[in-house]
């Protein structure tokens, strides 16, 4: 699994172009991922499922990150098993029905009151 990752590493540096910055945060995501499977669900690399992601996705949301940082581990999922499917190891993609990650309101995004902004002149 570890050349599987490399290879994705690659994958995101040359060919996606991402920054390094963001590279490193979806490997480091992945790298997560299959430990967590690995020592957690005992689960081995290739047999992963829908299952096995809802299962990491929870665990990393009681952990209390953000709803954004959270996105950010499913995407490195969604392209992790994109990069599989791509290079003919996988089938199907496990990560495809990951539901949305909500984000949270705050008081930043509420909508915009419908009384006048500006007052009428007569």
């Amino acid at each position: 699994m570890i050349a599987m990752i490399d290879q994705y590493r690659k994958e995101l540096s040359s060919v996606a172009e991402f920054a390094p910055s963001t590279v490193d945060n979806y490997v480091s995501s992945i790298g997560a991922f299959c430990g967590f499977t690995t020592t957690t669900l005992q689960t081995s690399p290739f047999t992963y499922q829908g299952t096995h992601l809802l299962a990491w996705m929870k665990t990393l949301k009681q952990t209390g990150i953000s709803p954004r940082r959270l996105g950010h581990h499913q995407y490195a999922l969604k392209t992790f098993f994109a990069f599989l499917c791509k290079m003919k190891i996988l089938d199907r993609n496990p990560a495809e029905d990951l539901p949305p990650i909500r984000k949270k309101r705050s008081e930043r995004n509420k909508p915009i009151p419908a009384a006048p902004v500006c007052p009428q002149v007569f």
